[in-house]
């Protein structure tokens, strides 16, 4: 998280251990919100947020400076809230803010401020987020044709995020000692060695159907769970979701 004065000197920072770079990544960071600032820091509006790689630097104005919190992940208005009680917080501990000469000396104070919110994120790491993200994201629903010899699952693909998703994959996962898979509708590119089906491109906020057919070798109660992957900016998200758990 990053304190930094109207005309772009950086005041303060802290971060934790994971999200922690160099300085030289650190630095075009700092242009990048600075360039992006400085067009937009004249008016009243809320100064929003940037995508910058894999990270959403969100920002929250002050009268004479602004906190640029680099998060990992989605962020809602609650986040939002809490940096603007950090903003209200320094207006009042640190009054020569506003007319601030560069001296760095008497900062960790501030540090003591900014640090709290950066503790609450101490317990969660990438991996879980992009845990979080995969199951808001993306909606697997199904629905089961059971016949004599056969087990159909027709399934619904749902993708809820602005994002599209790219380059998605199906693994059905279930006891090859009570099914067979014959196939699936529409026709797709399956890779044996995978076991996987090739379902391409799923766009923003657009649903994608496909059947699932198996034959039957044995009757019993049987689990069908699908491993679902897709790149979402050129990041692999894996969601597994169970579709059948029944008897045949």
């Amino acid at each position: 998280m990053y304190l930094i004065y109207s005309d772009g000197r950086l005041v303060s920072h802290v971060s934790d251990v994971e999200s922690a770079i160099d300085s030289d990544i650190m630095s075009g960071m700092l242009t990048a919100i600075n360039d992006f600032v400085q067009d937009s820091f004249s008016s009243q509006d809320d100064l929003g947020s940037i995508d910058y790689g894999q990270n959403k630097i969100v920002l929250q104005r002050g009268a004479n400076y602004y906190l640029a919190a680099v998060v990992y992940g989605e962020t809602d208005n609650f986040f939002k809230g809490k940096l603007a009680n950090i903003i209200r917080a320094l207006s009042i501990q640190f009054p020569h803010l506003k007319e601030w000469d560069g001296d760095t000396s008497q900062n960790e104070p501030i540090d003591a401020i900014l640090k709290p919110l950066m503790d609450e994120t101490v317990t969660t790491n990438r991996e879980m987020v992009d845990n979080y993200i995969a199951d808001i994201q993306v909606s697997i629903t199904s629905q089961e044709t059971i016949t004599p010899t056969t087990l159909s699952l027709n399934l619904n693909f749902s993708n809820y995020s602005t994002n599209n998703l790219d380059l998605g994959t199906v693994k059905p996962i279930f006891n090859d000692q009570y099914l067979i898979l014959t196939g699936m509708k529409p026709d797709i590119l399956y890779s044996f060695t995978e076991n996987k089906f090739h379902v391409g491109e799923i766009k923003s906020y657009t649903e994608v159907q496909i059947e699932l057919n198996f034959k039957k070798k044995v009757t019993g109660t049987v689990n069908v769970d699908l491993e679902f992957s897709y790149f979402v900016k050129d990041k692999l998200n894996t969601t597994t979701k169970r579709v059948f758990d029944g008897k045949i």
